[in-house]
Order: C-alpha cells, then sequence, then structure tokens
C-alpha cells in the first residue's frame, strides 16, 4: 500500500497560481474597471467632440451677456467695517 504524499501547502499555492494564470481570460476586477474607465473617457471625448461639432456648426444658441453686478465684489470686503485696519502679513 502506497502512502499518500502530502504537499507544501506554499507549493500547492504555487500551482493553483499557475493553473489560473495559465486559463484564458481576467480573474481579476483590474479587466472590469480599467475597461470601465476606459468607456468612461470614450463618452467623455465623444461628447465634447459632439459638443465641438455644434459650435462650429453654430447650432448652440447665443448666449445672452451677464447682468452687471450691484456691487463690485460678491462679498464685502472686511476693510469696509469700521474700526477695522489692515494687518501686515510676514509671510514673506
Amino acid at each position: 500500500m502506497e502512502t499518500p504524499t502530502t504537499q507544501d501547502p506554499n507549493e500547492r499555492f504555487t500551482l493553483l497560481m499557475e493553473e489560473f494564470r495559465a486559463l484564458p481570460g481576467t480573474r481579476t476586477p483590474v479587466g472590469p474597471v480599467a475597461l470601465m474607465i476606459e468607456q468612461l473617457f470614450v463618452r467623455l471625448l465623444r461628447l465634447l467632440a459632439g459638443f465641438t461639432a455644434r459650435v462650429r456648426a453654430g447650432a448652440l444658441p447665443v448666449m445672452a451677456p451677464a447682468a452687471a453686478a450691484e456691487q463690485s465684489h460678491a462679498w464685502p470686503s472686511i476693510m469696509q467695517e469700521p474700526g477695522l485696519r489692515p494687518r501686515e502679513s510676514r509671510w514673506v
């Protein structure tokens, strides 16, 4: 009667990885994720190409100019508050 040979777990793992590498196709999520990213960029480039074609053909509506702002800045300057003065910056 023959005694069963026990195989080293590292050796078994190495053999299993070699079998997986020999199989056709990708067995990791890297392939599908890379494909999704590629498809995203292809769609984005097609969208931009269509937009530029419409701009060149004059098919986009003319945009109205922006209305003039009531104030020179969106937020009032802190220096306009009474009692505040500019402080010297010591960064440089």
